[in-house]
C-alpha cells in the first residue's frame, strides 16, 4: 500500500475489493483519474476493510481538484457514503462516467451538482431501501448475494427507489449518452422518452414478470424511437422468451435505428428464418435485405449480431 501511494504517475486504479486484506490509502493517491471497484459474483469483501477503503475514497474525492477524477466504479456502497466529505462550499465534482453495483443511489440537492457532467451511467443490481434489511453478521464466509443487507448500515443507508431516481434525473436535466441497466421501470421509460441523443444502450432483462413484459411493449413503442437517430450500440439480453426478444412485434422499431454499428439481441424461436442450409452450416444468413444479420447457433441458439 505504501508503494501504491508513492506512484505519482499512477492515474488508473482497478481492484476487486473482496480480495483486499488491507484498506487502500486512496487519499494519498492524489494523481488518480479513474477508480474502479469491480465485483465478483458470490463474494464480498471484509466489511472493515471495505468501509475504511471507501472512507479513504471519500477523503480523496474531497481533496482532489474538480474534474480530475472522471470515471468512478463502486460496489456495495452508496453515493452519500463516498461523497460524505464533500461540502456545499467546495467546487462540485465533474464525473463523466459512474458505475454502481449492489449499491444505493439517491439524487438530492447535495448529490445532483456533482453529476451535472455525467454522460455514462451503469446501474446493476441496485438496492432499494424498501427491500434492504439490517445485518450485523457481515463476515467473509457469508458469500450469498441475497444476504448483503449489510449495505443498510447505521451510517449510509441513503437510497431511493429506482423509478424515483430516473424521474429526478430527468427533472435535473442530466441526459446520458451511454446507459447500462438491469431494472426496467416506469421512471426509466419516461426518462428515455423525454430526450434524444443516447449512443449506447445495454439492457439485461432479469425478470419475466407481467410488468417486465408490459415494459417491453412500451420500450419499443416510444423510448427506443426517441434515440433511433443516434444509437450506435444496442444490447438487449434476456434468458426468457417473450416480448424482449427480437421478432415481428418489434423489428420495425429496431429497423429505424439506422446508425447502429453493434446490435446484440435474442431472437424468438418462432421468428427464426424457415430456410436453413441443408449442408448444416453453423451460420445461416437471414433475409437477403438484411445481409449483416447472422444467426450463430454455435454461440447462442437465438442470438443475432449486427456487425
Amino acid at each position: 500500500m505504501d508503494f501504491l501511494a508513492t506512484r505519482p504517475a499512477l492515474q488508473v486504479f482497478k481492484v476487486k475489493p473482496e480480495h483486499l486484506q488491507l484498506p487502500v490509502p486512496l487519499y494519498r493517491m492524489q494523481g488518480l483519474r479513474e477508480i474502479a471497484f469491480t465485483e465478483e459474483y458470490g463474494y464480498r469483501p471484509l466489511k472493515a476493510v471495505r468501509d475504511q477503503t471507501y472512507n479513504n475514497l471519500a477523503k480523496l474525492l474531497a481533496t482532489c481538484p474538480a474534474g480530475q477524477i472522471t470515471k468512478l466504479s463502486v460496489v456495495f456502497t452508496s453515493l452519500h457514503q463516498i461523497f460524505e466529505f464533500l461540502t456545499h462550499k467546495g467546487e462540485p465534482l465533474r464525473l463523466n462516467d459512474l458505475r454502481m453495483t449492489q449499491s444505493f443511489i439517491k439524487l438530492d440537492a447535495f448529490i445532483i451538482p456533482h453529476l451535472r457532467h455525467l454522460t455514462c451511467l451503469h446501474l446493476l443490481s441496485m438496492k432499494n431501501p424498501s427491500n434492504s434489511r439490517n445485518d450485523d453478521s457481515d463476515t467473509s464466509e457469508d458469500t450469498n448475494y441475497e444476504c448483503s443487507g449489510d449495505l443498510e448500515n447505521a451510517e449510509h443507508p441513503i437510497g431511493s427507489k429506482m423509478s424515483d431516481f430516473w424521474s429526478v434525473l430527468q427533472l435535473a436535466g442530466i441526459y446520458l449518452k451511454e446507459l447500462r441497466v438491469d431494472d426496467i421501470n416506469a421512471g426509466l421509460l419516461g426518462y428515455l422518452t423525454h430526450y434524444a441523443g443516447l449512443i449506447k444502450l445495454d439492457i439485461n432483462i432479469i425478470s419475466n414478470s407481467f410488468e417486465s413484459k408490459v415494459s417491453a411493449g412500451l420500450f419499443f413503442a416510444q423510448p427506443l424511437t426517441s434515440h433511433v437517430g443516434t444509437l450506435e450500440e444496442l444490447v438487449i439480453g434476456t434468458r426468457f422468451d417473450g416480448p424482449w426478444r427480437i421478432g415481428e412485434h418489434n423489428i420495425s422499431a429496431i429497423s429505424r435505428c439506422t446508425r447502429l454499428k453493434r446490435l446484440s439481441v435474442c431472437v424468438s424461436e418462432v421468428d427464426l428464418p424457415k430456410a436453413c442450409s441443408s449442408s448444416g452450416n453453423s451460420e445461416v444468413e437471414m433475409a437477403q435485405n438484411q445481409p449483416n444479420i447472422v444467426v450463430r447457433p454455435h454461440v447462442h441458439p437465438f442470438e443475432a449480431l449486427l456487425v
